[in-house]
């Protein structure tokens, strides 16, 4: 069993389940701030970028991971998945020892996160609502993302450390689940700017207007943003994507259209849930549907 932690004492190790693209990213950073790193993926290949560095401890589960950190960072894809790393067998819940904190990074529905942390607090285990937002590439890279935090004080005070290594702006929302709020409201206003700039862009197709025009026009008047363009440069206008020929783009643009539905349908609940609608997030599900991929609303 580890020795707790000491009040105010920096956390040395940290946790990690889940290496995608931003699980990724949090480990580059914390690497280069000289934290150790327990860490665990179904997918064998989304740790081969940090073979032979001995700072890197790759385990065979989610429980695991909670032994050996202070902190642990999950970073998987929606309420099952987080689910499963917490509940199931050989999951962080089943840690012996001081318990960690643990951030769910993952943007997850309010009844998920209200499982998560009942299951969570039966054992012991602190556990804040931490999402996460990325603006452009370079801010990524740098270290440089947002994070929203809903939750007790004490335990964002003890994972601020770690938080401070992959983010600029750390931000204690409230409650928990205030902290996932704050991403939703966060992605509705992206999501909805992408389905516009998208639909500028399909209006500027069909008028014979090239797409580099269209992009010099609204980048330079501030209209949209180069984050923007980018995303929609993924599936222009009139352009089909070939999986077989470029699978890398085509993986890009299933999984754009799958992270617009998800986090949109929950805004679009939780806006249900105090009596109000979100026009807006329901014409841009069917935009985004259609630009790249996943089912339209009836």
């Amino acid at each position: 069993m580890r020795e707790p932690k000491r009040d105010g004492e920096r956390p040395g190790r940290v946790g990690l389940v889940g290496i995608g693209r931003m699980g990724g990213l949090m480990l580059r950073c914390l690497r280069r701030h000289g934290f150790e790193a327990a860490v665990f993926d179904v997918r064998e290949e989304a740790l081969a970028a940090f073979a032979g560095d001995g700072g890197v401890h790759p385990v065979s589960d989610p429980r695991q991971v909670a032994e050996f950190a202070d902190v642990v960072g999950v970073v998987v894809f929606d309420d099952a998945q987080v689910l499963e790393v917490l509940e199931g067998e050989g999951g962080i819940l089943a840690a012996e020892g001081d318990p960690p904190v643990i951030l769910v990074h993952s943007t997850v529905t309010a009844a998920g996160l209200r499982r998560a942390h009942a299951a969570a607090a039966e054992r012991g285990f602190p556990l804040l609502d931490a999402a996460v937002s990325g603006g452009t590439s370079e801010q990524q890279e740098a270290g440089d993302l947002c994070v929203m935090v809903g939750g007790d004080p004490a335990a964002l005070e003890r994972a601020r450390p770690v938080l401070q290594t992959y983010a600029g702006l750390i931000e204690h929302v409230g409650s928990l689940g205030s902290g996932l709020d704050a991403k939703l409201v966060r992605n509705l206003a992206s999501f909805a700017s992408v389905a516009s700039a998208y639909q500028a862009f399909e209006l500027g197709h069909w008028l014979g207007i090239d797409a580099e025009t269209v992009s010099r026009i609204l980048e330079h008047t501030q209209v949209v943003s180069g984050n923007t363009r980018a995303i929609v440069a993924a599936r222009p206008p009139g352009q089909a994507i070939d999986a077989q020929g470029d699978p890398q783009l085509a993986e890009q643009v299933r999984y754009l259209g799958e992270v617009a539905r998800k986090d949109l349908e929950a805004a679009r609940a939780r806006a249900a849930e105090v009596d109000r609608d979100l026009p807006l997030a329901e014409a841009s599900l069917e935009t985004l549907a259609r630009a790249y991929g996943g089912p339209r609303r009836s």
